[in-house]
């Protein structure tokens, strides 16, 4: 049952993939591409919103390390001038006793080096207090012998006591102790310390000063513009500065667990990892951060951090629309990638069935295209058969006006014989009577004139026979020839007079004797008899009466204009558009077939390789207008 139920669930995975198989493809790897876009857009759209803050919190950071960095450095020096100076030398030469009157004396002055100091003090060997001042108000104050205090056990003293001759000793800073208790108001303080030996020639002790760091530390404190908070720790992780006060000061008050590891172990990890960092984000702040550039120890790791922070919430705000932002947007290009992959899977789906369609539709064409190859062949076969029975049509005509024409000699070439038959039978009867000479030569005199007419008409049907032989020539040859047009004109008018001497229509030839052509003799006659039928028949009318121009000029170079014009009623519109069209005529019901310009056209375009213009309008006549070479491929014929 298991493998059943396996087997159709994954036949309906197939089903539905191969019923959405332009979908999924497209989809898919498009989601796929949009969600990791959308990661990385988000990472960098978070950066970019960021970059406000982490440009202020980096100036509040580097205008607090330039302050410390510039006041320490400072106050770390005073330790060394005081050493240096030639009366507090001489108060602790080790040749003589101790001047502390003197040495009372230049530590107040030496007070006046910077607001910040707020003790002077020199500790002998033991860690006794033997010369001290305070500070206050600006103003040094002698402390007596009676008050000053034993410093043996205090760090800032041992270690200043380890350090090489010359070197300063720097404290962290801290609360300032009296008698063993924290002063209260608290007193941050910072002391740098020298040691004084016996190899400089003084008496072994420890120079300190003490600087209390309470205005510096409130400077610090304005240094941050709205928004933005600033704190300062130290190596341990306790805080020095910050916006809460109740947090300061915790290494100093055993108070281990107000320390930002256990606040913020976020950012605790992050100052351990690096000495710098920028727009992190822990606990619903954006943190900003870096190591003072001073160490204040001799300690490792003796050295304080700054810190800024913007206020509750506002990486949760920035972090929330710009996830909006970016899940707005990635479902939107979804929503836009899935209506694609629709689209295109209905366009496939529409394909296949087009497709279908286009192979039945195909089906169906190829069937009707047989169709029509069998109708277009019995139309070319019926074609033909119209050119064939055209072309009969024309050589009937043509062999009526042979016959037509050799009518008129034949006839009077008989009669002249006919009269001398008559003659001679007349001339044996008066030789038989006795003839005169006067009846002979008169007998002769008529004998002279029957023969001259006979063979005036015998030269006439010889005449007609030589120039029929040639149009019939012509037309039968279908090689280029080299011909007169004057000559195949006058064949042609010849053959057609037959046809139009019982009417009005006269035919009027321009063209120029010596124009010798090298083309297809055969064709041009047949397309000039069938513009003349037509004008004579469709222009004109055999019961009318009109003139049918044939006019024939070279141009330059190898053309030649062939035009063919009557003064008949002209062709209408509508034919004009299709008149080279087969089966096109206006005289269908007098038996016209339509094949006569659609004839004219081919032979003209195709076999003599030309142009045909027709010019024509209702009344006005009509002129066809045929350019033709005047030389073609010549390959063997002469003057005929």
């Amino acid at each position: 049952m298991a493998v059943d139920a396996q087997t159709s669930l994954l036949s309906r995975f197939n089903a539905h993939r191969a019923r959405f198989e332009t979908f999924y493809p497209v989809w898919v790897p498009f989601a796929c591409i949009v969600i990791l876009s959308s990661i990385l857009a988000y990472q960098k759209l978070l950066d970019l919103r960021l970059s406000p803050y982490r440009t202020s919190q980096q100036m509040v950071i580097k205008e607090a390390n330039g302050t410390l960095v510039r006041e320490l450095g400072y106050l770390t020096r005073i330790p060394r001038l005081l050493k240096l100076n030639p009366d507090v030398r001489a108060a602790l030469d080790q040749a003589n006793a101790l001047d502390l009157e003197r040495l009372g004396q230049e530590f107040s002055y030496f007070s006046k080096l910077s607001p910040l100091i707020s003790q002077i003090r020199w500790l002998d060997a033991d860690g006794n207090e033997r010369a001290r001042i305070n500070v206050s108000a600006g103003s040094p104050v002698i402390v007596p012998t009676d008050e000053l205090q034993v410093k043996a056990d205090r760090y800032y003293f041992t270690e200043a006591l380890k350090m090489p001759e010359g070197h300063v000793y720097v404290s962290p800073i801290d609360l300032n102790i009296e008698n063993n208790v924290i002063v209260e108001p608290f007193q941050p303080t910072f002391r740098a310390a020298i040691k004084t030996g016996k190899s400089e020639g003084l008496h072994l002790g420890v120079l300190v000063v003490n600087y209390s760091l309470e205005s510096l530390l409130n400077t610090l404190r304005q240094i941050s513009p709205q928004g933005i908070n600033y704190q300062l720790i130290d190596e341990r992780g306790y805080w020095l500065i910050n916006h809460n006060r109740r947090l300061q000061w915790g290494r100093h008050r055993d108070k281990p667990e107000l320390r930002i590891s256990e606040y913020y172990p976020e950012v605790w990890q992050l100052l351990q990892r690096q000495s710098a960092g920028h727009a992190a984000i822990a606990d619903a702040k954006i943190w900003s951060y870096s190591v003072v550039p001073i160490a204040l120890s001799t300690s490792p790791g003796g050295h304080l951090y700054s810190l800024t922070t913007t206020h509750a919430d506002t990486a949760n705000h920035i972090q929330f629309t710009t996830r909006l932002t970016i899940l707005l947007l990635c479902a939107a290009l979804l929503i836009f990638g899935a209506i694609i992959a629709w689209r295109m899977e209905r366009a496939r789906r529409r394909e296949r069935r087009l497709s279908q369609a286009l192979a039945s539709e195909k089906a169906e064409l190829l069937m009707a295209c047989d169709d029509l190859l069998a109708s277009k062949k019995r139309s070319e076969a019926l074609q033909y058969e119209l050119i064939e029975a055209r072309k009969l049509s024309s050589l009937g005509m043509m062999v009526a006006g042979v016959a037509h024409e050799l009518n008129t000699p034949a006839g009077g070439a008989l009669m002249s014989i006919n009269s001398l038959k008559a003659n001679q039978a007349q001339l044996q009867l008066e030789v038989a009577r006795g003839i005169t000479k006067e009846h002979f030569d008169g007998f002769m005199e008529r004998y002279r004139e029957g023969l001259r007419l006979a063979e005036h008409n015998v030269e006439r049907i010889i005449e007609l026979i030589k120039s029929f032989r040639r149009l019939a020539i012509d037309r039968a040859n279908e090689s280029v020839q080299r011909f007169y047009l004057f000559e195949q004109v006058e064949d042609l008018v010849l053959s057609l007079q037959p046809r139009l001497e019982k009417t009005n229509i006269q035919i009027i030839t321009q063209i120029p004797k010596t124009l010798v052509l090298e083309s297809y003799p055969g064709i041009i006659s047949q397309v000039l008899q069938n513009l003349i039928d037509n004008a004579a028949l469709h222009g004109i009318g055999l019961e009318g009466t009109g003139k049918i121009w044939i006019k024939a000029r070279p141009l330059e170079g190898n053309d030649l204009i062939i035009q063919v014009k009557d003064n008949g009623r002209g062709i209408d519109l509508d034919i004009q558009k299709q008149i080279f069209d087969p089966f096109v005529t206006s005289g269908r019901g007098k038996g016209h077939t339509g094949l006569g310009m659609h004839l004219v056209y081919q032979w003209v375009t195709q076999e003599l390789q030309g142009k045909l213009k027709i010019k024509s309008g209702p009344g006005g006549g009509t002129q066809v207008t045929i350019r033709i070479k005047q030389k073609m491929s010549y390959r063997s014929g002469s003057l005929n």
